[in-house]
């Protein structure tokens, strides 16, 4: 389930986030604005933040793979349906999280990836 990422949300404090912290440090500036979109899984297990005119950060724990993934980004998009995405930033290390990140855009539209930075169009 999707909810309201809040300021200073006790998630961006606990495990599994504080693993990833350093690398999506940018989360807690932009949950600080107003005006940002802020949301989270109600198990704590995904964040995705995108302040006005840029890029969104998706931030998924390490503790989820593979299918499950892209259960989540699905659950992500179906909430934002009719939202412009320009892009989203996040974790593709992995070739799970980029197959998964791909079949996202594709979903949302055309894509293109390069640089851990995922453009939507």
């Amino acid at each position: 389930m999707i909810e309201q990422l809040v300021p200073f949300d006790d998630l961006l404090n606990h495990n599994p986030f504080l693993i990833d912290e350093v690398r999506y440090n940018l989360l807690h500036r932009i949950c600080e604005s107003e005006e940002s979109t802020c949301l989270k899984t109600s198990d704590g297990n995904m964040i995705f933040a995108q302040s006005p005119g840029h890029k969104a950060w998706l931030w998924i724990s390490q503790q989820i793979i593979g299918n499950h993934k892209l259960t989540y980004i699905e659950e992500l998009l179906h909430y934002l349906e009719g939202t412009n995405l320009s892009g989203v930033c996040g974790d593709v290390e992995t070739a799970e999280t980029r197959t998964c990140l791909r079949r996202a855009a594709y979903c949302s539209g055309t894509y293109s990836y390069g640089y851990g930075i995922l453009f939507l169009s």
